[in-house]
């Protein structure tokens, strides 16, 4: 995977420049046509299909790599078609040193990369005391942080719409829109968490069955049905106030925020979270005590991150 890094770099660098002009649709076309890529490439290099050696887990790896070049190759192609890079001369004038930019470059992405890192170190360790504790727990947990993805995934494109119409107005020295802007993708972010929560409860068991293996699994079908809901309504009860924290954290980032985002989430993390867990951990192990301390971690942070975005100190904030 270490090999596909730098390719990362350039897809991410250049889903950012489409996005910040609103140019959404090419990345969405070029995540698709990477995903696309990566499920045949997956089927191929993982069991050694059409005449290719049987790779496992390390083809996954290579399958990965290479879907990420289709998606950096769908960037190049609408680069290349792009009217604002080619006017800046060639390769879009990347070799024509700015130290006015870079510092700017360093002084809002470098807390906005780090608070990522941040929540992503946090949220490993609490992967690792899941495993801990005994098979079933471990395995619904996943089951459900895997049906979860239905949430989040479109709540971080709130994030970033949030992210990129904040922006622009900012630097358009709109602070108005951009507080509308911030508003309405919440509301949008709400009653889209308001559907999954409706989904849960019409068709929750039956996603938790869906992963069971039936017969050929070691769990007793109704109780990991049981504690698969049980986990899922605790999914449920944090899941307006992640898309809270992850809306405006979002907005406020994208009015140049950035370190007072890293800096709230990283004390959240470290001061509360953190420590939380673990004290569950030592005085009364258990997945459900393990899962109740998520909603607290989210509505501190929300609190926190509406508190600072009601406060509008992020309005006085040049980007340009």
């Amino acid at each position: 995977m270490m090999v596909g890094a730098p390719l990362n770099v350039l897809a991410a660098v250049c889903g950012g420049y489409f996005s910040g002009m609103g140019k959404t649709r090419i990345t969405g076309v070029a995540a698709a046509a990477g995903n696309a890529a990566n499920i045949l490439l997956d089927w191929l290099f993982i069991f050694g299909k059409c005449g290719l050696p049987e790779g496992g887990i390390a083809g996954a790896a290579w399958a990965s790599n290479l879907a990420t070049l289709v998606t950096c190759a769908v960037y190049a192609f609408a680069i290349s078609r792009d009217k604002t890079f080619r006017a800046c001369g060639p390769l879009g004038g990347v070799f024509a040193f700015d130290w006015p930019l870079v510092k700017r470059i360093v002084r809002f992405g470098a807390p906005s990369g780090f608070q990522v890192a941040l929540d992503c170190f946090t949220f490993t360790v609490f992967v690792m005391m899941t495993g801990r504790l005994d098979a079933m727990s471990l395995a619904v947990s996943n089951v459900v942080f895997t049906v979860n993805h239905l949430s989040f995934a479109p709540l971080m494109g709130m994030n970033q719409a949030a992210s990129v119409l904040a922006g622009n107005y900012m630097g358009a020295k709109d602070t108005a829109s951009a507080t509308r802007a911030g508003a309405s993708c919440l509301v949008v972010g709400w009653l889209y968490f308001a559907l999954f929560a409706l989904f849960v409860a019409l068709c929750g068991e039956r996603m938790i069955d869906a992963f069971h293996g039936g017969e050929a699994s070691a769990f007793d079908p109704a109780q990991f049905r049981a504690l698969g809901m049980a986990l899922m309504w605790i999914l449920v009860s944090w899941g307006f106030f992640d898309a809270t924290d992850l809306v405006l954290s979002g907005a406020l980032k994208g009015a140049g925020d950035t370190r007072f985002v890293m800096c709230a989430f990283a004390i959240v993390s470290f001061c509360m979270w953190m420590p939380a867990f673990l004290a569950v951990m030592k005085i009364t192990p258990g997945i459900i005590p393990l899962w109740l301390t998520m909603p607290a971690y989210c509505a501190v942070c929300a609190t926190i991150i509406t508190t600072r975005w009601m406060r509008g100190k992020w309005k006085m904030l040049k980007l340009i």
